[in-house]
């Protein structure tokens, strides 16, 4: 896959998983929309929300916390 194809498959799947979850969303139309990727209805609130994808499963804005630990220990460790 390349990258654009792993930007449409992460949000597909982010919108999907909101979806899914009994939340409505709405998609932005065409690739590289400037602010964010979905917006997420929730209650009264609308929330805007950024996907970001990688081949490898990875999360590189945890990088720097990550070291020895999953990438699940270094999102908490982000909070």
């Amino acid at each position: 896959m390349n990258s654009h194809q792993v930007s449409v498959a992460a949000e597909s799947y982010t919108a999907t998983l909101f979806a899914w979850a009994g939340f409505d969303v709405s998609v932005q139309y065409g690739a590289n929309q400037p602010e964010y990727d979905l917006v997420v209805v929730c209650g009264e609130k609308m929330l805007k929300v950024s996907v970001k994808g990688s081949k490898d499963g990875g999360w590189g804005l945890t990088q720097s916390h990550k070291k020895d630990k999953s990438y699940s220990e270094a999102i908490r460790l982000m909070g």
